[in-house]
């Protein structure tokens, strides 16, 4: 996520431009997640699809996993960061 609202209320906020600005949502999404895992042929029907749960073949991706809850954009958590670890080959 993106603190872009936020960053833009702030700056027309600024004295020289004379506006006050209330970002209700300070953060936004960055990419969306059917995007980011790259799932075929999108239409209004699968826009928003439950992508934990589609076929392996449905996805350019070989594999992916998404968070369970919702974090900054590209923030590595113990969750993301177990998966990660979990690919590699054993040593």
């Amino acid at each position: 996520m993106l603190e872009s609202f936020g960053i833009a209320a702030d700056n027309l906020t600024k004295p020289l431009l004379g506006m006050k600005a209330k970002a209700y949502y300070d953060s936004i999404c960055f990419v969306p997640t059917i995007s980011a895992v790259d799932v075929r042929d999108i239409s209004q029907e699968t826009l928003y699809e439950d992508v934990s749960a589609i076929a392996p073949q449905a996805s350019g991706l070989d594999e992916f996993m998404c968070s369970s809850t919702n974090t900054m954009h590209s923030q590595m958590t113990a969750e993301p960061g177990g998966w990660i670890l979990y690919q590699l080959p054993e040593r």
